[in-house]
């Protein structure tokens, strides 16, 4: 990027040299890499994945194979592991389908394991065995409420939009300023950047968020082409199940609070691994008069993913943390699991939702 980018905003990459100088050190003695996060990545995720396989191939060059790869400053052996592949809704981006599943090869192990965008908490066992074997592990993530484990190296920031914003930041210090901003990197970074912001409207958004976005767009990233396909395009199942969540909402406390659930029979025969939620509880988060919208996605075995979404003032990671220790994520966006009967999983979401809503 251009050193102008960061005119008049010195603390915040001030903050940054040390931990950007140590990811590239991570990096140099590293030679082979693994670069991973949750088992069905939105944007920012999979932007983020891809990203920093592209800092690495600017500053170090990819090995065609672990044989090839060095320590130092010779090319590295990076692979990104997602574990049910290339996410179809992000396969238009340039290098998409280096992500692959853990395969055999893997269990070999990586120098350098790097987890974006949440930590092994979110990563699915196949991906966090692997992660877990690594020698040196990494965790880059803007999450408030995110993962609680222990890494070599975190890089973590709250106040980014985005994991791929922070990564476009880390762009800004010395350790990374001979990165050339290619337009693959800059489509990664944008897609990521689009995506965790709503399409710039979310409350994290920021002035340095949209000086990014611009310069993004200046390196060559296609913006109508990337929010058609992040934030518009939707396959008929997903609108058929968008409907079927809808007509079955629940109105409660007072209208302050939307309730859908989204069981396996509503699926026509996919997992529910595979179906893209955000799809759903997005929509029906901004209804008008209501403070909170609670998605119940049922996942097998008495088994149900919670997502939650909320309007200013009203933490849903905090009421995430209290319903799993291991939930969390943003204040207005967070998500937990919980297990047994629906009855009871609605009851716990919807009185721990109540107490905070005054109803």
């Amino acid at each position: 990027m251009e050193r102008s980018l960061s005119e008049g905003l010195p603390d915040l990459i001030a903050r940054l040299e040390g931990p950007g100088a140590a990811l590239r050190a991570s990096i140099d003695r590293a030679s082979t890499i693994l670069i991973a996060s949750e088992p069905l990545p939105d944007g920012d995720a999979f932007g983020a994945m891809l990203s920093l396989r592209c800092f690495v191939e600017a500053a170090f060059g990819i090995a065609s194979s672990r044989e090839e790869a060095r320590a130092g400053k010779g090319p590295k052996h990076v692979a990104l592991l997602c574990e049910r592949g290339t996410p179809p809704r992000y396969a238009f981006l340039d290098g998409a389908r280096a992500a692959r599943p853990p395969a055999g090869e893997d269990s070999e192990g990586f120098d350098l394991g790097v987890l974006v965008d949440g930590g092994v908490e979110r990563c699915g066992a196949p991906v966090r065995a692997v992660f877990e074997s690594c020698r040196e592990k990494a965790c880059i993530d803007h999450h408030r409420a995110g993962s609680r484990a222990r890494y070599d190296l975190a890089i973590v920031d709250p106040e980014r939009a985005a994991t791929t914003e922070l990564l476009a930041t880390l762009l800004e210090t010395e350790a990374w300023k001979d990165v050339r901003l290619s337009r693959p990197l800059a489509e990664a970074l944008y897609t990521g950047i689009l995506s965790d912001t709503g399409a710039f409207v979310y409350s994290l958004t920021s002035p340095w968020t949209h000086r990014i976005a611009a310069r993004l767009l200046e390196a060559g990233a296609r913006a109508s082409l990337i929010g058609e396909k992040v934030m518009l395009d939707i396959a008929p199942e997903d609108l058929r199940l968008q409907s079927k969540v809808v007509l079955g909402l629940s109105t409660l406390c007072s209208g302050k609070l939307l309730l859908g659930v989204l069981t396996l029979d509503m699926l026509e025969g996919r997992a529910p691994e595979d179906v893209g939620y955000d799809r759903i509880v997005n929509p029906i988060a901004f209804v008008s008069a209501s403070r909170a919208t609670v998605l119940l996605r049922e996942m097998g075995g008495e088994h149900w993913k919670v997502s939650l979404r909320s309007r200013p003032d009203l933490d849903v990671a905090e009421v995430a943390r209290e319903l799993d220790p291991q939930g969390g994520c943003h204040a207005r966006a967070a998500g937990c699991t919980l297990r047994g009967p629906l009855d009871l999983v609605r009851r716990r979401v919807v009185l721990a939702l109540s107490r905070r809503l005054g109803a």
